[in-house]
Parts: structure tokens; sequence; C-alpha cells
């Protein structure tokens, strides 16, 4: 299975030209129509919130979760992207970012493990 490692992703977002797996019984189907930044973002984005929403309302998902479902070998390279759409999320009171029961604020840097779990816009999101 082909699947999608940073490079191609950085790849298939700077060119516009998506290089992802088109295996329809791939969970990785996801990638196939991301020929764009933008389009890209919103699969990670419309993941998280998949992912979330598979969970009860007080459950959280790890965003390691998230790269793993978009490359099982590879998802550590996945991380720093899918981190800052978690933040941008965050920001917009989606999701909140937590360290053990501390929310914190995805203005600030962070380090180490965290976890995402639905926010206070959740229920508003479009």
């Amino acid at each position: 299975m082909n699947l999608p490692t940073l490079a191609l992703l950085t790849a298939a977002i700077d060119s516009g030209r998506s290089r992802m797996n088109s295996n329809p019984a791939s969970p990785m189907l996801l990638w196939t129509d991301a020929p764009t930044r933008d389009a890209a973002r919103a699969h990670i984005e419309r993941l998280i919130v998949s992912l979330l929403d598979e969970r009860a309302d007080a459950s959280s998902i790890c965003p390691s979760e998230v790269a793993r479902a978009l490359d099982p070998d590879g998802w550590r390279a996945l991380m720093p992207p899918i981190r800052t759409i978690a933040a941008d999320l965050a920001k917009a009171g989606i999701v909140n970012i937590t360290q053990g029961d501390v929310v914190i604020s995805p203005y600030d840097g962070w380090r180490g493990p965290v976890r995402l779990r639905r926010g206070a816009s959740w229920n508003e999101r479009p």
C-alpha cells in the first residue's frame, strides 16, 4: 500500500497535485483528492473531528492517532503539521488541547504529550 509520508504530503500540498494512495479500499483514501494545501489541511481537520466523533463526548484522542491513521509507518514525521492544525482548531474553540487534566493555550508552544478533546464550539463547527 502506498502510504503518504511527510515528503509526499509536502509535495502534494506545495505542488497542488495529489500523489497519495487511490486504492478505494484503503483508509488512506482521504488523501486521494487533496490537490492543494487547503484541501490537505481540510482532510486533517476532518480526520481529527471524525476520530473525536467516534469517541464518547468526554473522551480524547492523541494527535499521534491522527498521524497513524494517515501513515502507520511514517507517522512521526506528520506530527508537526497535525499539531499545528490541532492548535488552529483549538483557537477556533472546536477542540481543547490538554496535558493531563489541564487545558493548555493553543497560542503558546507546548512540549510533551497532549490530547485533543471537544471544545466549547464543538457543536457550532461547520
